[in-house]
């Protein structure tokens, strides 16, 4: 039972005396809406005491009562609420959502505006507002959605695990989750072994030593070792992460592809995702020989542990097609270590 409904009971009580206490009871254990809240006020002439009527919600005290009237009430203007019982003499000021809210529900004569966090934000008690959602790490996943809703309890940011075995993440993001690796068809043999953070690559030993033709795989042309490594290399950087200024820096080496000259004066405006769009795609268009140029880029910039990751991956493509395709058989090569 609320405070404002005791008062309301004790009220009647000192207005009807103990011979009717038994039905004040009743009427106190009434829902709200079926009582008609009162409160004491003064006569401004006589200075007695007198019993008011309470406005209800979504309407404000126009005029107190008096011994001869009782209270006058008018709705609430637009842009202001009451939404309790109540004999204020105004009404309150609709709120406003905050930084990175959105509204869900109006405000409305009787009730105040919803809000919560716009999609990607959860909110923060201990910052006070809605802050983004954390980022999963490549070769993990979302394993519980980020809540936008600002009760506490349900304003919760997303929870990430690894990848279980046989599953991958290539992207940083707040909503993937893990996927299940590739599996390679009865004709086709792993060039490289799916891990936590790159899909498995596959292909015939005959795609992946032809010499010139084009391929029947999603793998396009494969000459060289180089062109398979090309396949997983935007999973390498998104795992590999250079730092923004040192990424920035690869960026503006890379050599024009086809006559086209990256554009390099918004560079220093681009963010993570940006750069790395346009690595991937100066990669992807590239000529096989890509690998010489981007890995003394890399040496060139300081990224030397990158560069050395890089020439070992290849290594290893390189070991596993002489291991797996000698003569068209062999054995999948493990790269979860790489």
């Amino acid at each position: 039972m609320s405070s404002i409904h005791n008062v309301t009971c004790i009220k009647a009580y000192d207005r009807v005396g103990p011979g009717l206490c038994l039905l004040c009871l009743l009427v106190c254990l009434a829902p709200v809406s079926c009582v008609e809240e009162m409160f004491r006020g003064v006569d401004p002439v006589s200075g007695a005491e007198v019993m008011c009527h309470q406005c209800p919600p979504g309407q404000f005290l126009r005029q107190r009562c008096t011994a001869a009237q009782q209270s006058v009430c008018e709705d609430c203007p637009p842009g202001s609420f009451t939404a309790l019982w109540n004999h204020i003499s105004r009404c309150l000021r609709c709120g406003v959502c905050g930084r990175n809210m959105e509204e869900t529900r109006s405000c409305s004569r009787d009730r105040d505006c919803d809000c919560q966090c716009k999609h990607g934000y959860f909110y923060s008690q201990r910052a006070g507002m809605c802050v983004r959602w954390s980022e999963c790490a490549t070769g993990q996943g979302v394993t519980a959605p980020g809540e936008t809703r600002t009760k506490p309890g349900l304003n919760q940011d997303i929870v990430c695990a690894l990848c279980a075995n046989g599953t991958f993440s290539d992207q940083v993001s707040s909503e993937s989750t893990c996927s299940a690796h590739k599996t390679c068809s009865a004709h086709e043999k792993a060039i490289i072994k799916g891990n936590s953070w790159h899909d498995a690559v596959c292909a015939t030993c005959q795609e992946a030593r032809h010499k010139g033709k084009p391929a029947t795989s999603a793998l396009l042309t494969l000459s060289y070792p180089e062109d398979i490594l090309r396949t997983i290399l935007p999973s390498f950087f998104s795992h590999h992460t250079l730092s923004l200024r040192r990424l920035r820096h690869v960026v503006s080496k890379l050599p024009s592809v086809q006559g086209r000259v990256l554009r390099r004066r918004s560079l220093s405006g681009l963010n993570q995702d940006q750069l790395r769009s346009r690595l991937d795609l100066w990669i992807r268009e590239s000529h096989p020989d890509y690998f010489r140029t981007l890995h003394k880029i890399l040496q060139e910039t300081g990224a030397a542990y990158t560069a050395e990751k890089l020439q070992h991956k290849l290594d290893r493509i390189k070991s596993a097609l002489n291991h797996i395709c000698p003569n068209g058989n062999g054995t999948e090569l493990e790269l979860n270590q790489v």
